[in-house]
């Protein structure tokens, strides 16, 4: 157990809901908020719980890496599963 004082009540929750916005985008606009309101003086303690944080997603041409003179084993498994699932889909 342990004491509770008046500082750990949140005294105000914010919901933000963005309809058709992308959950990225209102995650990224509840980071904003949550850095304006921690340059409050006397701010306890300001978090943002929830929401979808920025991923990025890569995917590199094989073709192209090549003619860059790339050659990785990452960049010719690639290659290689890409031409399996593209003979997979031929087939089908």
């Amino acid at each position: 157990m342990r004491l509770l004082t008046i500082d750990d009540v949140p005294f105000l929750t914010l919901t933000l809901h963005g309809g058709d916005l992308p959950a990225g985008d209102l995650r990224k606009l509840g980071d904003e908020v949550a850095r304006e309101l921690s340059a409050v003086p006397d701010m306890a303690q300001v978090r943002v719980l929830g929401g979808a944080r920025r991923q990025v997603r890569i995917e590199p041409d094989p073709a192209r890496l090549r003619s860059y003179g790339s050659r990785s084993r990452s960049s010719s498994r690639l290659s290689r599963r890409r031409r399996r699932s593209s003979r997979r889909r031929a087939r089908g």
